[in-house]
């Protein structure tokens, strides 16, 4: 397939390549379409006698994006927020055993790949805030880790917000009388949206191994559910 188009966006190399959507053996033209029908920009790129192989081959593709195990990316709009005292905090990290080490150094990894945080390499700008990690053992066989970031000091920083939050039994109320009923979950939903850029200083953390920023907006925040 070719993309009936003169010029193509900025960025759409990189959109495809983080969704995991480019495809090695196709030409860029193809690959540029293909960015098209997922953003859903003018579906009419598409030449008639080729709608068939798309609804037939890619929109399975596409429903893998919406159903699967991938974590989105946000572009119309980013956390933000306004900090009241902006003198450093450093935490020191937190030591756990040689297993748990190596089980965050391999779940940081995964979660730089993701884009979700960003290393500090030596002589780069140190963030502002920079809190310690929480290995908290989730399930019965107490085999599996989650790692939290210790956010309680930057929150008592941050200007609070007005933003009301949904209240669970109020949700449920307003579902009284419907016939049909269906929810809808987003996998890692606050890492869908990303942080402002100036705003990253804020949202240091550290392990035993390495500094980093987040470049998503984190659990933990205080302001984060009212943005979401």
């Amino acid at each position: 397939m070719k993309a009936r188009v003169e010029e193509k966006e900025a960025g759409w190399k990189e959109w495809l390549h983080r969704f995991g959507l480019w495809g090695d053996d196709r030409d860029e033209d193809a690959n540029y379409l293909r960015y098209r029908q997922f953003k859903g920009l003018d579906l009419g790129v598409i030449p008639p006698e080729e709608r068939g192989r798309y609804y037939r081959d890619l929109l399975p593709l596409e429903r893998g994006l919406v159903f699967g195990d991938t974590i989105g990316w946000v572009d119309e709009f980013k956390f933000k927020f306004e900090v009241q005292d902006d003198r450093p905090i450093r935490q020191r990290p937190v030591g756990y055993s040689f297993e748990e080490r190596q089980w965050i150094r391999e779940y940081m990894a995964s979660q730089e790949s993701l884009g979700i945080v960003r290393r500090i390499l030596p002589g780069e700008p140190e963030p502002r805030f920079v809190v310690g990690v929480v290995l908290v053992k989730e399930g019965q066989s107490q085999q599996k880790y989650r790692l939290c970031a210790n956010l309680i000091q930057p929150n008592t920083r941050m200007e609070p917000s007005a933003q009301p939050l949904v209240a669970c039994a109020q949700a449920l109320d307003e579902l009284q009388g419907l016939e049909y009923k269906s929810a809808l979950d987003i996998k890692a939903g606050y890492f869908n949206i990303p942080l402002e850029e100036e705003l990253q200083k804020y949202a240091g953390l550290v392990t035993q191994d390495a500094l980093y920023v987040f470049q998503r907006m984190a659990f933990g925040f205080a302001l984060a559910p009212g943005f979401f």
